[in-house]
């Protein structure tokens, strides 16, 4: 009993060990990544496509760690946050700051293995992710500001860096080479996804005095928003589909 015991705790720290670097969000990057990657290249593999997950992927742990250690006041008081090995002190500011270290530099070496273009799409939502999270910018604390952040990093960016996996002839081009009402539908459907986030956070937001989109705007009509942005990108992606077949 007591070595079931101990594995089932060896897996729960797993567990949350896994949650505080992202891995349930690692697809929420990588769909729209592969997308991009799918379209340019006309395929479902290729040799630098590992590569190219495994920069995503650590970027997106990344983000998510980063987000842990400036946000640790916010999320003492937001229940949903109960698993962060922060707030839980089963891991200090400082190995915390340094495990985000480590990420971003796994996420900047396997992107120096690709090419130019995706280089600069990596570098561009390295930079997305530090203006998002960090003082005095903290552009998730400003509403409208918060949900471009989203649409320019997953919606754009993403797919953009997954078809210079296929497309080495650079960032314009790749840019003005990827079907644009694909790319539009794309960053509709990511910014959807990523409403309802601030809705469900909407109660917890208010108590510990955080400025988002949906605290200004209020949860029901962020969800009418997630809704408007879902119907629209469908139209587009129908109209898109419309006109290749004509």
């Amino acid at each position: 009993m007591s070595q079931m015991n101990s594995i089932i705790f060896n897996n729960s720290k797993l567990v949350l060990w896994l949650r505080y670097i992202g891995t349930d969000f690692w697809m929420v990057a990588l769909f729209p990544f592969y997308i991009g990657f799918v379209i340019s290249s006309k395929t479902f593999y290729s040799t630098n496509l590992l590569h190219g997950i495994l920069s995503i992927c650590f970027l997106t742990s990344s983000t998510f760690v980063l987000n842990h250690v400036l946000d640790l006041e916010f999320d003492k008081q937001n229940p949903r946050k109960s698993f962060s090995l922060l707030v839980r002190n089963e891991i200090s500011i400082k190995n915390s700051f340094l495990l985000f270290t480590l990420l971003s530099l796994f996420c900047l070496f396997f992107s120096l293995t690709v090419n130019y273009g995706f280089i600069l799409c990596i570098l561009g939502l390295i930079l997305i992710s530090l203006l998002y999270n960090i003082p005095p910018f903290r552009l998730k604390n400003r509403p409208i500001l918060d949900v471009l952040c989203h649409t320019l990093s997953l919606g754009i960016l993403c797919p953009i860096a997954g078809w210079c996996l296929s497309d080495s002839s650079g960032l314009i081009n790749a840019f003005s080479n990827f079907p644009f009402l694909y790319l539009l539908s794309i960053s509709f459907y990511v910014t959807a996804l990523h409403s309802p986030t601030m809705a469900v956070d909407f109660d917890a937001d208010i108590k510990s005095g955080t400025t988002t989109f949906a605290t200004k705007f209020g949860a029901e009509r962020t969800m009418l928003f997630s809704w408007l942005l879902t119907t629209v990108g469908a139209f587009v992606l129908f109209v898109s589909g419309a006109l290749v077949i004509e």
